[in-house]
């Protein structure tokens, strides 16, 4: 048997690109995957509206299941839908006896999510710090970027790639007077020149304390936070919102913490956070807060709402499953899926930033057998139709690769020959 190594490379390549384009186009074409849970606890309801978002429509219901009309919904949480429900009339608004104007509601309303993705995305290593007090009301670029090292930071010039030795001296300097212990364990900025103020970055330092560090005239200003994480931060965001409450979030391997305006770090009453599996959103308003945890690796386990004052304190908690067609629905799509192709070539991963080469089996391995069965079937059947003989490596791919196989194998031919006979 002589082995065309060409051939070979082509069945591989075509076998990998069938394994990411089959998966692809399979959930783009069911869509159920993108069924998604959500919700806000409603300060007029005292509970609960779940929306539930599929790829056509968003359907909005209690917490006992009771379908609500669009306008009925956003009315019952005028804080996330403040626009709608000023158009219709909704403010000044009254409740818990309080008066909330429209630019009131919407200016004490903020939004925070984290999701496995973020937090284990690799961080840039390279940073921008803008200057703090610039001439105009935007923020321009800076010349150069932030390099941090072992022992402090660089100033590298991006127009040459020249350090600028003085400028990053005086900075690491001013960094560790005010007692930053280097290696930086991690940086957060926000590094976008249309943000209308700036609170430069959030650093995390070897002792896992957090300081600010800002560039007034050119010149450091840093500051001690007076915050000591009890956990290695995984992730940390800043968000630099107008109501200047809370700086961020920061996740470790264990909790989600927000760090405030007051210094103050705050633990958020999650169940049993882990951060491979957790995605978590946090809707804030004047009167209540709403966390929301989902496991994005299993539809099986229900949603977390958690509902909590103010100061973060939970009063409510409420648990949503998945409906049970949709549960259904997606077990199906699986088997179907796990028929066409036995590997998954995944090029974005939930848990991953960025492009990632990830190859995993079938999960039903039912299906996948019986999809590896029916391309060994179809194969045999095909050599019979064409009186040739069956070749015994073909047959290891397909039962090796499935439907994949099958298919470069029938367009570019076995990947092998016996070698005939010479006559004497």
């Amino acid at each position: 048997m002589r082995v065309s190594l060409p051939k070979l490379a082509l069945f591989f390549l075509v076998v990998f690109v069938l394994s990411s384009f089959i998966p692809t186009v399979y959930n783009r074409a069911t869509r159920v995957d993108r069924f998604s849970l959500s919700g806000d606890f409603s300060p007029l309801l005292k509970s609960f509206i779940i929306w539930e978002n599929s790829p056509d429509e968003m359907f909005f219901k209690t917490q006992k299941g009771e379908l609500l009309e669009k306008a009925e919904a956003h009315k019952n949480m005028p804080f996330i839908f403040s626009s709608n429900v000023n158009k219709w009339g909704g403010f000044p608004l009254h409740v818990d006896n309080q008066t909330f104007s429209y630019e009131e509601a919407k200016r004490n309303s903020q939004r925070m999510q984290l999701s496995p993705r973020y937090v284990f995305s690799k961080p840039m290593p390279l940073q921008i710090l803008f200057e703090n007090t610039p001439f105009g009301t935007q923020f321009p670029l800076p010349k150069d970027v932030v390099i941090f090292k072992e022992k402090g930071l660089e100033f590298t010039t991006m127009s040459d790639g020249v350090v600028d030795a003085a400028k990053s001296l005086k900075f690491t300097k001013a960094l560790s007077d005010a007692g930053l212990t280097f290696p930086i364990a991690y940086v957060a900025t926000n590094p976008t020149p249309l943000k209308s103020f700036d609170e430069g970055m959030m650093l995390m330092d070897a002792k896992h304390k957090l300081f600010q560090l800002k560039m007034l005239n050119n010149e450091p200003f840093v500051r001690d936070m007076k915050i000591n994480l009890p956990e290695k931060p995984l992730y940390m965001t800043l968000e630099e919102n107008s109501r200047k409450l809370y700086y961020g979030l920061i996740a470790t391997s264990s909790n989600v913490y927000i760090y405030t305006y007051n210094h103050e770090l705050i633990e958020l009453p999650l169940k049993g956070y882990e951060p491979k599996k957790h995605a978590v959103v946090i809707r804030m308003s004047p009167l209540y807060q709403s966390l929301i945890q989902t496991d994005i690796s299993d539809k099986n386990v229900p949603v977390e709402y958690i509902a909590t004052d103010t100061a973060f304190k939970p009063f409510s908690f409420y648990q949503q499953r998945f409906p049970e067609s949709i549960v259904e629905t997606l077990a199906l799509n699986e088997k179907g899926l796990s028929f066409l192709t036995p590997l998954r070539l995944k090029q974005f991963s939930n848990t991953e930033g960025g492009i990632v080469f990830d190859m995993s089996l079938a999960e039903d391995k039912l299906f996948m057998g019986l999809g590896i069965l029916l391309a060994l079937f179809i194969y045999v059947g095909y050599s019979r139709f064409k009186h040739k003989a069956i070749n015994a490596l073909s047959m290891l791919l397909i039962a090796l690769f499935g439907l994949p196989a099958l298919i470069a194998i029938l367009v570019f031919g076995d990947v092998s020959q016996y070698a005939r006979k010479r006559e004497n």
